[in-house]
């Protein structure tokens, strides 16, 4: 029982941090601008960051998140942030693995 207390204040902790991001960039996707179907991606994996960090969630839509998630290493997650003008996201992610510097 407290399990799975622990477990729902835990989704609460992450919903609200993706609605926060959605917030923070203006509910629009940042890599196309796309206001409909709009999705928390977080930039990188649990054990590189706290699911809960708004500042490791960037607002994609789902055709882009599609894209985004499809890609697994690290540095080529930086480099597709990059390459989207979404340095502040790829700053974020090297600051946690030095894979990722650029």
């Amino acid at each position: 029982r407290n399990r799975e207390a622990m477990s729902h204040a835990r989704t609460a902790r992450i919903r609200a941090a993706i609605r926060d991001a959605k917030l923070r960039d203006q509910w629009r996707c940042r890599r196309c601008g796309r206001i409909e179907h709009l999705c928390g991606s977080h930039v990188a994996p649990r054990n590189v960051q706290t699911p809960d960090d708004p500042a490791g969630i960037v607002t994609l839509c789902a055709y882009c998140d599609r894209e985004f998630d499809a890609i697994h290493d690290l540095p080529a997650r930086a480099e597709w942030l990059r390459f989207h003008r979404l340095d502040e996201f790829a700053d974020w992610l090297a600051e946690r693995d030095g894979r990722c510097a650029v």
